[in-house]
């Protein structure tokens, strides 16, 4: 663990029940890292009250090296209330950078998307192209990078289409196409494509993203990266590749149907050139991959059989 003291250093880590923060913890901790986690509580309930941190009071005991932000509201919540997800972006921007001023953290890092560059986009783009998101949850993302920008000590990651499963106790959302996939097929044995085929996305595994953070934590490689891996993949070969990988995994005949419609698609590649010549992405992306989509299909199989209990 690059920088950092196991049994030493602290690490507070927001979002450290969802589906990417919950896998970050889960490997912090069996590095031997403490893990600090804010919960904020909706009610009075007493049986978390020892779960609850005082994050001012944890600050000013001067053991935390590093702050990780792995929350955010997800695309689904951001467009039913743009509004509120606005004000989360500014207030938990403006929090983030009042922490760093507060206590000797050496290194925030904040967890973004590639969804800030905008949809349908052509060409190449790279850290340095224009943030033309209009959506709401790309909107969110843009206005909390704003509040970091200020902040010296910062490295932003923003992120292609993360997928996996979750760590202990976190949780998973069906809805991303990946999860999604990988559930119908590890249920139903089939799955329907219902939008367009030759749309392209950079699918992210999280264990990479989680084993760069091996390599950043305690380095001083400040600023914004494209954490992608540079290969866009259309709809119609990652679907299929998720119902190869379900056969061979879950030993099951799986079906693929296509009934969106095919449409050219202007190809957009996320140069991840900066992120690779700082040394931050493990090696054997490709074999990274394969193991997250069969850890996801094990996993989407397992809670379908629980969900039948």
């Amino acid at each position: 663990m690059a920088g950092l003291v196991p049994g030493s250093d602290q690490v507070l880590l927001f979002g450290s029940r969802g589906q990417l923060g919950s896998r970050i913890r889960d490997h912090l901790e069996g590095q031997g890292v403490q893990v600090v986690e804010p919960i904020y509580l909706a009610s009075g309930n007493a049986s978390l009250a020892s779960r609850v941190v005082d994050i001012e009071q944890t600050l000013a005991q001067g053991l935390v090296s590093t702050i990780i932000n792995a929350a955010s509201p997800n695309a689904a919540f951001a467009d039913s209330y743009p509004s509120l997800a606005q004000d989360w972006a500014f207030k938990r921007g403006s929090e983030l950078a009042r922490m760093c001023q507060l206590a000797p953290v050496t290194q925030l890092i904040h967890l973004s998307t590639i969804h800030v560059y905008g949809d349908d986009l052509g060409g190449v783009l790279n850290e340095s192209s224009p943030l033309l998101g209009a959506r709401p949850y790309a909107l969110m993302h843009k206005t909390l990078e704003e509040r970091l920008e200020k902040v010296d000590n910062a490295t932003i990651f923003r992120l292609g289409n993360v997928f996996g499963r979750p760590g202990i106790g976190g949780v998973i959302s069906w809805t991303l196409v990946t999860h999604d996939l990988a559930r119908k097929f590890a249920i139903d044995c089939v799955a329907r494509i219902r939008s367009n085929p030759s749309q392209t996305r950079d699918f992210v595994p999280t264990s990479a993203v989680v084993k760069s953070l091996d390599r950043i934590l305690g380095k001083r490689a400040f600023g914004v990266y494209n954490f992608t891996t540079g290969k866009s993949r259309t709809l119609r070969a990652w679907a299929s590749l998720i119902r190869d990988r379900a056969e061979i995994v879950l030993n099951q005949e799986c079906e693929l149907f296509f009934d969106g419609e095919d449409q050219p698609t202007s190809e957009a590649k996320l140069d991840s050139s900066k992120i690779g010549e700082a040394e931050l992405l493990p090696s054997q992306l490709a074999a990274l991959e394969i193991q997250e989509l069969d850890d996801l299909l094990r996993y989407a199989k397992l809670e379908g059989l629980k969900s039948n209990v």
